[in-house]
């Protein structure tokens, strides 16, 4: 049983970048709000569930990776990060997107990072993360644009898909402001350890975008219904068109050439700590 904690950024730059994150994340939450968000109907049943949901999905579902994934976290003194899978922590605040509306499913998916900050991560950018992937999923899920990418960007399961890519820059921004040390050393421990905490939360979205995906398919009614269609920006903008190609393909060559150097970095790393052992092992037997 571990006790509740959350470890607070102990430098001027973890605290800075927090706020940072936290005002992007609400000014972007302010600029891209829409009203059509809001659903016809609204069950405080439901919402009630939902809220109930969260400790019982958080608590009672998960596993812990091995001890060897265990790393301790530079700068912080006895301070170790496991990943955990908590396995359907991701579905209160995924239904809740359908079925009670956006502005609810934020502040379920605010009450999920606070407990998981509190009682797994003890980080406190775990629950900027949280939200941050909530509020993109939610944008997703609700666009209304009627090419057919979008057509199937609106079923949960390819929502979460690219929610995952939105998430791996999220911990790269979050582990650069609570790691200590040069950006060396932070960008070490994000390839060496840190992203395994990254596929553990990918998994866990993936899981739930699943369940939602069977609610939605076996319970329609209780989903909120889509609004009329509107044209997408690439039918009415042959700029924009060409500008999204070109985000794609940058945003390809940037995860192609970062897995590469970490490939690479991995390898040559294994290779000097082979050598290291070898040469000590030599004058140890001379």
């Amino acid at each position: 049983n571990v006790s509740p904690y959350i470890n607070q950024p102990n430098h001027l730059y973890g605290w800075l970048g927090w706020l940072m994150f936290a005002s992007l994340l609400v000014w972007a939450i302010y600029r891209f709000w829409n009203k059509d968000f809001k659903p016809e109907r609204f069950s405080i049943k439901w919402l009630i569930f939902l809220f109930l949901l969260v400790p019982f999905t958080t608590f009672l579902f998960g596993f812990s990776f091995p001890a060897q994934f265990a790393a301790p976290i530079p700068g912080i003194p006895g301070e170790s990060n496991t990943p955990v899978v908590l396995l359907f922590s991701a579905v209160p605040w995924m239904l809740a997107v359908g079925m009670v509306g956006p502005f609810y499913a934020l502040l379920i998916a605010l009450l999920q990072g606070m407990v998981r900050s509190a009682w797994f991560s003890h980080n406190l950018f775990t629950i900027l993360e949280t939200v941050s992937v909530a509020f993109l999923f939610l944008l997703i899920v609700n666009q209304r644009f009627r090419t057919r990418i979008y057509h199937f960007l609106r079923k949960p399961f390819f929502a979460a898909c690219v929610v995952c890519v939105g998430l791996f820059f999220v911990t790269i921004i979050s582990t650069l402001c609570t790691v200590q040390g040069s950006i060396a050393v932070r960008i070490d421990y994000f390839l060496t350890r840190g992203w395994w905490g990254f596929l553990a939360r990918c998994l866990e979205l993936l899981i739930a975008a699943c369940v939602v995906e069977l609610v939605k398919r076996f319970k329609p009614a209780l989903w909120i219904k889509p609004k009329p269609l509107i044209p997408s920006l690439s039918e009415i903008s042959i700029q924009w068109k060409f500008n999204r190609t070109t985000i794609l393909v940058g945003i390809a060559f940037f995860l192609s050439v970062f897995m590469i150097d970490w490939l690479a970095a991995g390898y040559m790393a294994s290779r000097l700590i082979e050598n290291s052992l070898k040469s000590n092992a030599k004058i140890i037997s001379q």
